[in-house]
Parts: structure tokens; sequence; C-alpha cells
């Protein structure tokens, strides 16, 4: 795993340029095959069949319809309620394109069932690769169960032509349709793209856009309020998402997170062996004896996994949001500890260097124990509130995987640069920016000394 290779899930910026972990598969090339259809969304219906024309009817979504009968009005009976519907935003218009198609194709090994609907809304921008028929723009997909290894031939539900994916509206709007149309009892939403820890996620080329962390707490805050459900699981197939920011802005918009801490390989997550063999096998095996495979569990299998790809997901974990309150304290304490400590800075520098680094971030718990462990910090009110941290990290993440290679990395990272820790705007928007004083101790740590002699600014006014 060498921190030089430049194909993954991490979106580079100007303070991270080029750094990524490697991967070792390739996008597949297959022969053009023209192939299309549509499906009216009505939840168990058996699907349409699938014509060989190259123009589509995309049919509308679900509404409630009428009809008379003996001069009775009568509302159409709704969808069925599935146990689970899992909803795959995927934004491809980028680099990862081919890999994001062929993860679509993985998906249909599986396929929606009696008890699951896969619901996916594909982004391959102006310039696609030739996998799949080379089809352009935006697609929905209910997923049917395939093995064909060169297209994706579940019928299309709609066909959105070029959106912005990184549009937060694009995201709120799926899930409403989504959550809407295809009732169940829980919802799982993954994310698929490129990934920036606390900085955001979801490159869209053609439209130069990137989702910040607050837009997409806002559209998911939305589609609450328009479906009136709750989003059981969030899951991000994107590079250094298992971060404690992140985490915190979205601790009151879904209940469980899953993600990494590190970057991913370009293929990310191994849909048909993690899905199909660990968790789809016991999933659909729960859902066939009409037994209830809660949330928590469905979250932790997908973390537990991710240890047959190693190479691909060096890092796993998932996190309980109902403890990210705590979390928030806890780091709140500890700011106010390090912003107030007589340990010498170059000592909690050095500290910094030595916890374990993903990509620019820091291992929250990897850093609060070195700061523990340190001999040369004497200070008690700064290592207890660093134990508090460990305690709460802890609390938070219910499971957490890690290859050989990281072996300080415990389920959530931390914004804690090495060096230039003037902290952005950008990062002051975020909910724990706002709500901790996390901010403040990153930049009194990296402060420097000024001149002897100088004299504090003063505020001129006109």
């Amino acid at each position: 795993m060498g921190p030089d290779i430049i194909s993954n899930r991490f979106h580079s910026f100007p303070l991270n340029q080029g750094r990524g972990v490697s991967h070792s598969k390739k996008a597949k090339t297959h022969k053009p095959h023209a192939h299309s259809g549509t499906e009216t969304p009505t939840g168990d219906q058996d699907k349409v069949s699938i014509g060989e024309s190259k123009s589509q009817e995309i049919q509308k979504p679900i509404v409630a319809k009428t009809s008379e009968k003996e001069g009775n009005t009568q509302q159409a009976t709704a969808p069925p309620q599935k146990k689970w519907t899992i909803l795959f935003y995927w934004g491809a218009d980028n680099d990862l394109e081919p890999s994001m198609v062929e993860d679509v194709m993985e998906l249909e090994k599986i396929g929606s069932t009696g008890g699951m609907n896969l619901l996916v809304q594909l982004d391959r921008g102006k310039k696609p690769s030739e996998l799949s028929d080379g089809w352009e723009g935006t697609r929905r997909f209910k997923l049917e169960k395939s093995d064909d290894p060169q297209r994706i031939t579940s019928p299309v539900i709609e066909d959105l032509g070029q959106i912005n994916m990184a549009d937060p509206k694009n995201l709120e709007d799926f899930l409403t349709w989504g959550m809407t149309n295809y009732p169940a009892q829980n919802y799982m939403v993954v994310i698929g793209d490129h990934g920036g820890g606390w900085e955001g996620v979801l490159e869209d080329k053609s439209h130069k856009g990137w989702m910040t962390m607050p837009e997409m707490r806002q559209a998911l805050e939305n589609t609450k309020k328009n479906t009136g459900k709750d989003i059981d699981v969030i899951g991000f197939d994107a590079c250094l998402m298992s971060q404690t920011e992140v985490a915190y802005e979205l601790r009151d918009v879904a209940k469980y997170m899953v993600a990494s801490e590190e970057s991913e390989g370009k293929k990310g997550w191994e849909y048909n062996r993690l899905l199909t063999d660990n968790l789809m096998k016991n999933f659909q095996s729960s859902l066939l004896m009409k037994l209830n495979m809660t949330p928590k569990e469905v979250t932790n299998r997908i973390v537990q996994g991710s240890a047959l790809d190693p190479d691909t997901l060096p890092t796993m974990s998932s996190i309980d949001l109902s403890k990210m309150d705590a979390l928030g304290k806890a780091v709140d304490g500890f700011s106010k500890a390090i912003i107030a400590t007589d340990t010498p800075k170059s000592t909690l520098k050095a500290t910094i260097k030595k916890s374990q680094p993903f990509s620019g971030f820091k291992d929250l718990y990897d850093f609060a124990e070195k700061i523990t462990l340190n001999k040369d910090i004497k200070d008690e009110k700064l290592t207890n509130t660093a134990q508090e941290v460990m305690a709460a990290v802890k609390d938070a993440v219910m499971e957490e995987r890690h290859s050989e290679e990281y072996k300080g990395a415990h389920g959530l990272s931390i914004n804690l640069p090495s060096f230039n820790m003037d902290l952005t705007d950008k990062y002051r928007q975020l909910q724990f920016a706002q709500k901790t004083s996390w901010d403040e101790a990153v930049e009194h740590i990296g402060a420097k000394k000024k001149p002897a002699g100088t004299t504090p600014e003063t505020t001129v006014t006109a």
C-alpha cells in the first residue's frame, strides 16, 4: 500500500496534492451492446421486459390514483413495504466513472429481493467510457438480479440527463423519490465518489461541483421533512470520510455511519464480495426467515466484510451518531485544556507528528492516547481530558477494522495538520467548529511567538 498513487477516491486539494492509497483493479473494456429498458416504480410488481430499442420511455414516479367503481372513488393501494430500501447516490462524472459502472454491475449480481429494494442514481457525465453501452448523463435504476458482466441490465426508471450531482437539491430529490416510492422499515444511503473528509464529497467535473458537509446535512434534513422518515444508515464509498467533523455534522440526520478513515482504492467497496458473501447472504436469510437485521447489525457487518479487501479498504469503521454530542463535549474540554496548558507547543507538535496519519488528518484516539503516554507532559488537566476523549471515541465507534499498515487507527480521524495550522473560514462553517473549541486549539498549537518588543494590534476606526 504505497502513498504515491493518484487514482483513488480521494479528492485532491491544494494542501494534499497527490495523496492516496494504491489499488490494483483496472477498469475492464467491454464491447458496446445496445440495451435499454424502463420500469414503472410500483414496489414489488414484476419488472418490464427489456427492449432492444435505443429510445426509452421513462416512467414518472408513483402518484396516488383514483378510480370510479359503482360511484365510489377509491385511492390506489400503496406499494408493499419492504424491510429495507438501500439508495446508492453515485457521482461518476470524473475519473471514477468506469469503476462505478462496474459497482452497479456488481450490485446487479445481488439485485432487489422480496424484502429489499436496491435503488441507484448514477451520473456518468458527458464523456463516459464504453462500459455498459457508453450512455451519457444521469439515470435512476431499481436493480434487478443479473449476471451480465458487460452492461447494466436493470430497467431505467428515469433518465435525468446532465445534472450536477454535487447540488444538494439533487441528492434531496433522489432520496425523497426513493423513500416515497419504495417504502421500507429501514433506509440506508450510500454516497459514492471522491471524498475529502470535512471538506466534503461528490465531485461533478461537468458542472465543477463539490458538495460540502453542511450542504449534505441540509439535503438530509430536507429529505426527512419531505418524507417524515429517518435514514438509519449512511455509508460513504469515498475516501477519508470516517472523520469526527463529518460524523458530528450528520449526527441528527442519520442513526449510524460507515466509512473509511484512510483513502480507498479506486474500485471502492467490493460490492459483490463485501455485500453478497458477508452481509447480503445473512441479510437475505434474515428476511426470508422474517427476522429483523437491525441497522446497527448491517453497519457492523459491512465493516467486518471490509477485511476481505484490505488493499482497497485499509480502514473501515461504523459510528453510532447518537454518541457524537458526547464526543463533541469531550473534544471541547480537551481543546480548552490544550489552550490553557503550559506544555511547550513543540511537545504538542511532536505528538501530532507521531500520531496515526490519514492523508493530512490524524486519528483522534491515537493523538489523545499519545498525549496521555508522553512523559514530558505533566499537565493533569490535559491528560485527563485526553482520556475522556479516548473513552468517548470508544463509545461512538461500534466496529473498526484496519490493515497492518494502520496500527494506530481507531475509527475516527480529525483535522489536525502537522503544519500550516491556520484553519479556513470553510472549516469554521462546520457545526463541530462552531460548537467546540477544536479550531481554536489547533490554531493555538500552530501560533508563532511574536518577537519581543512587538505590541498587540489595535483596531482603527474612521
